[in-house]
């Protein structure tokens, strides 16, 4: 499930069956929510981190200063333990989110759209067509 500012998937450990919820969430604007997390004094995977159920069945961390990624076990398989070593093997994707790596993947494609935009712009200004209204013609 996607919404804007906010993601999740399940995930499934074949060799258990356990399962978990990872879940992605843009913190930016939630003032309150990301102080919880400057005040923490838990790392994991060398990120703030915090274990927010009462259950006690979901492990958080807060990536690139905005991303809460949280992953929620629905079973004791998927236990603290290995919650906390699923985060530390998917530290690199993690990392990813703080140095910008992946938005060349949507940024190249969105800059190439503006740029084609900016050029037949160009070129229908260039051409002087008269299909296009001048600012003389519209008095």
């Amino acid at each position: 499930m996607a919404e804007n500012g906010y993601a999740e998937v399940e995930l499934i450990d074949e060799a258990t069956n356990a399962r978990a919820a990872l879940i992605v969430t843009d913190l930016l604007g939630n003032v309150d929510k990301l102080e919880s997390y400057e005040t923490s004094r838990v790392t994991i995977a060398g990120y703030p981190a915090t274990t927010a159920s009462n259950l006690g069945n979901e492990t958080d961390v807060l990536a690139a200063g905005r991303f809460q990624i949280e992953l929620r076990g629905d079973s004791t398989k998927f236990d603290e333990a290995m919650r906390i070593d699923w985060l530390e093997e998917h530290r690199d994707t993690l990392d990813d989110l703080g140095d910008g790596s992946n938005l060349l993947d949507w940024l190249v494609p969105v800059i190439a759209v503006i740029a084609a935009l900016l050029l037949l712009g160009l070129f229908w200004v260039s051409r002087g067509s008269s299909t296009r209204p001048s600012a003389a013609s519209a008095k």
